[in-house]
């Protein structure tokens, strides 16, 4: 009896952990920001290359279940300089929150982990990241984190936004931004589980006649999960019928349809349901070929740059004790490295590679590979950021796309999904 009462305690300890395990989620911009940003915004989850923008259409990404955002990070490549600061701000439907941060001066970095400050946001709201600056800060790189705490349990989110191509198909690796026609904006998801729930909203109805489709796609094929903006009066859609399961290692993207829309600005969400109750998928895609060199990318942005400098793209982590993990690292690239030659993809945490962590190497005539046994582990406001290493001078790859698995174990309850 007393062993019968140690497992159902076991088992409702570990239920009341996934019930409240919340998402992480990393996003930055590449571009220095300075005075000139000042009013401007970006997408909370995954913004990449594309800078702080106006007006704010631009950059508003759409949540697809009801949470609470909290624990707000923000890192910067250099301090703002003495009488000036960069202010950041939670925004929801055009309206800055409580959740706010504020780097000054000497400082390089900035969080609000008050909680009375976390945001609560419902179905159809749109998020944004604010920018406002004081003085003439010096010219700074921005990444920040953000955590998502879901009212359902294990649905979790991916959301993108961007200005529409509406003369030929534009594809997302998922979150992150439009990439105006190129097929090649792909992401690679590094756990099983189900897409379900599209959310997608745009700035201008598509005209009487004609329409803007919205299509979730696995391996380049189309699934069930899709939905249409069309007339001269909607201006969102839903598919909440429709469902679509992935295994790791699938190449997942949302696609673009146009039938000569209107010209706009969209924004979408999608929900996430993993296998391994507790587990979140962290995508990351680059548009710029894989070089000779040493280079650096961000674990969870879209359409950026990779870069030789690895200060520019590291992201602080949110991480609730007793520590946000990284596990299950995919990594697919667009064309082989070549004979005898390879490219290696390492996680990085405070510009080491850590112990035990999260490498693949993808070699030959291979395009893949993944790591499914190393682990890492973050404390809070650690940087993270991926190394890819050449050897034997492979040729260049095309674009490349990474995913890792994010889980935060709350309170050290046991954790009986695979990996740990």
């Amino acid at each position: 009896m007393a062993l019968l009462a140690r497992i159902s305690s076991l088992l409702l300890l570990s239920s009341w952990a996934f019930a409240f395990t919340p998402q992480v989620i990393f996003s930055g911009i590449l571009a220095t920001q300075s005075s000139g940003s000042s009013g401007s915004e970006a997408g909370v989850m995954g913004a990449g290359a594309r800078n702080f923008l106006t007006p704010s259409s631009l950059t508003a990404q759409l949540v697809p279940t009801p949470g609470t955002w909290s624990n707000f990070y923000v890192n910067l490549d250099v301090a703002p300089g003495a009488g000036t600061s960069y202010t950041f701000t939670f925004r929801t439907n055009n309206s800055s929150s409580s959740l706010t941060c504020t780097a000054s001066d000497s400082q390089t970095s900035c969080s609000d982990t008050d909680v009375t400050h976390s945001s609560h946001t419902v179905i159809g709201d749109v998020v944004s990241i604010l920018l406002v600056t004081s003085g003439s800060p010096t010219a700074a790189r921005t990444r920040w984190t953000i955590q998502f705490m879901p009212d359902t349990p294990n649905q979790y989110i991916l959301m993108g936004c961007g200005v529409e191509n509406t003369l030929t198909n534009a594809y997302t690796p998922m979150s992150g931004n439009f990439n105006f026609g190129n097929s090649t904006a792909k992401g690679v998801i590094p756990l099983n589980g189900t897409f379900k729930n599209l959310y997608v909203s745009r700035t201008i109805a598509p005209g009487a006649g004609h329409s803007m489709t919205y299509t979730y796609l696995t391996n380049a094929a189309a699934s069930s999960l899709s939905c249409v903006i069309s007339g001269a009066s909607a201006t969102s859609c839903s598919d909440v019928s429709d469902s679509s399961s992935v295994v790791a290692g699938d190449i997942v993207q949302i696609r673009q349809t146009p039938s000569a829309p209107n010209a706009g600005t969209g924004g979408f969400g999608v929900v996430y349901v993993p296998n391994n109750p507790g587990e979140f998928p962290v995508i990351s895609n680059d548009q710029n070929a894989i070089i000779n060199v040493t280079t650096y990318d961000f674990i969870q942005l879209t359409n950026s740059n990779l870069d030789t400098t690895e200060s520019r793209l590291q992201i602080p982590a949110v991480s609730p004790v007793p520590g946000l993990k990284f596990k299950n690292l995919y990594a697919a690239l667009q064309t082989a490295p070549g004979s005898g030659t390879s490219y290696t993809i390492t996680l990085r945490q405070n510009a080491a590679s850590p112990t035990g962590g999260p490498a693949c190497t993808v070699s030959g005539t291979a395009t893949t590979c993944n790591d499914t046994s190393g682990l890492a582990w973050s404390a809070v406001s650690d940087l993270w950021d991926y190394v890819i290493t050449p050897s034997n001078t492979p040729g260049t790859t095309g674009t490349e796309r990474f995913g890792i698995t994010g889980f935060i174990n709350q309170d050290n309850a046991p954790y009986y999904g695979t990996g740990f």
